[in-house]
């Protein structure tokens, strides 16, 4: 990938279904028709997702079952990049590719083959690392990423076949394989284990930690020994007390208002709920998800963290922003779904 992002790929269609393309009369678009092709195969590519983005906005396309797509553009449009993708499959397929507009009619358009990589990163006790940058490299290709605060890390529309995958302080290589997430975990290498000692050394290290295990059985039992004592104590001090009057238990502060949940902290206001409560579940969930991370977060960990499909994914982001509860970055390599202002204030 990172010809162009997937992330903005996502952000690509959802702003498509959004109507990115403003209305106008046919002079004001241009239209492009063309047939995506398997370039490992030749052959057609039947019922795709095109994600296409553009200098001006952002916009989707369907191929048929011969392969061919059409696509409305701004007028003025002289380039666009395409990637492809078939829902079928849990990884991207095609890698993104510029294609010049509004080119010649059913101009045949070759897609190479792509998957994706996925995997995390952890430091040495096995802890993940954060905000570490991630790099991909294979032939011809190249790209650079950075994890998660999970430590986790993702690469689509990356070429299929032998690259690596690396960080500062370990690499590995992984096979991609096309339309397939390949996993990619790495930690820095293990240190090397310390020379058991021998000899007198041996029976040293021996003789302290079982005199360290002596001792603390000792005061173990010493505590317990002086937990009955005192305790005996307290009981035979009870029965020669006599009996005072039950205290009237002093009535509890009242609590503050709660404020407003920081990030993490799923404590919506009313106004907020009633609005989540119009919305189907798939919407719900999206809502609730963006109130805990602060009202923002990626499009691609959105749909990760809600195991959305990625089709389904475009039209429900595309319906939150028709009923003006969310909006989308324009015009980034790596765009966020946002919770509109007017909400975050109710």
């Amino acid at each position: 990938m990172r010809l162009v992002p997937v992330t903005v790929l996502l952000f690509l269609a959802c702003a498509a279904f959004a109507d990115v393309l403003p209305p106008g009369s046919p002079d004001e678009t241009v239209q492009a028709e063309m047939i995506a092709y398997d370039a490992a195969h030749g052959a057609p590519i039947p019922d795709a997702t095109l994600l296409v983005t553009f200098q001006s906005g952002s916009t989707y396309s369907v191929t048929d079952a011969d392969g061919d797509f059409s696509l409305m553009l701004p007028q003025g449009t002289s380039s666009v990049d395409i990637g492809a993708d078939l829902d079928s499959t849990p990884g991207y397929d095609y890698i993104i590719t510029s294609v010049r507009v509004p080119g010649t009619p059913n101009e045949r358009i070759n897609f190479a083959p792509a998957g994706s990589v996925s995997g995390s990163i952890q430091d040495s006790s096995g802890a993940p690392l954060p905000n570490e940058a991630v790099s991909l490299s294979c032939t011809g290709f190249s790209r650079t990423t950075s994890t998660d605060a999970s430590g986790r890390f993702e690469f689509e529309f990356a070429p299929a076949g032998d690259c690596t995958v690396s960080f500062s302080a370990a690499s590995r290589s992984v096979h991609i394989s096309q339309g397939q997430v390949a996993s990619a975990d790495l930690a820095p290498a293990q240190p090397q284990p310390t020379p058991t000692p021998s000899g007198e050394g041996l029976w040293m290290i021996l003789a302290v930690v079982a005199g360290i295990i002596f001792l603390g059985i000792v005061l173990l039992l010493m505590g317990v020994i002086l937990l009955f004592v005192v305790r005996h104590l307290l009981l035979r001090g009870r029965a020669t007390e006599p009996e005072e009057a039950a205290e009237i238990p002093e009535p509890r502060p009242q609590q503050a208002a709660p404020t407003r949940a920081a990030p993490g902290e799923f404590k919506p206001t009313s106004g907020q709920l009633d609005v989540m409560q119009t919305l189907p579940t798939r919407e719900y969930d999206i809502v609730k998800l963006l109130l805990v991370s602060g009202g923002k977060m990626r499009a691609s960990k959105i749909r990760h963290a809600l195991a959305i499909p990625k089709t389904s994914f475009f039209r429900i982001i595309a319906s939150l922003e028709g009923k003006n509860i969310v909006e989308s970055e324009e015009g980034k390599i790596f765009p966020e779904i946002r919770l509109k202002k007017w909400f975050l204030s109710k």
